[in-house]
């Protein structure tokens, strides 16, 4: 029993140390010669990518990061765009047209 709720306690604390996918943190500063140093990781299998209201803005201070499942092969729309998960929603190419062709 007492084995039990040591490793039930060790996996709770686990758990709680890292952000699973949706969840968002932001850390102040600028990044250093390394990236940013993240007070909160991303949990195994995720990655830390700038959130859609920021991405691609170019707004200094800080980062502010949403943990996602890029490189999935889907592109959830709700998190995920071309800016901040590319490898998952690149943009499609469009199906030929079906306008007839005068010659």
């Amino acid at each position: 029993m007492i084995i039990f709720l040591i490793l039930f306690f060790s996996f709770s604390i686990q758990a709680e140390k890292c952000l699973n996918v949706g969840d968002k943190h932001f850390v102040s500063g600028v990044p250093g010669p390394k990236g940013w140093v993240l007070p909160k990781k991303c949990c195994q299998g995720l990655v830390d990518r700038e959130l859609l209201s920021v991405c691609g803005k170019g707004l200094t201070g800080g980062y502010q990061y949403i943990c996602l499942k890029c490189g999935d092969g889907k592109c959830d729309k709700s998190l995920e765009s071309k800016c901040n998960c590319p490898e998952d929603c690149r943009m499609m190419s469009l199906p030929p047209s079906k306008t007839p062709r005068i010659n």
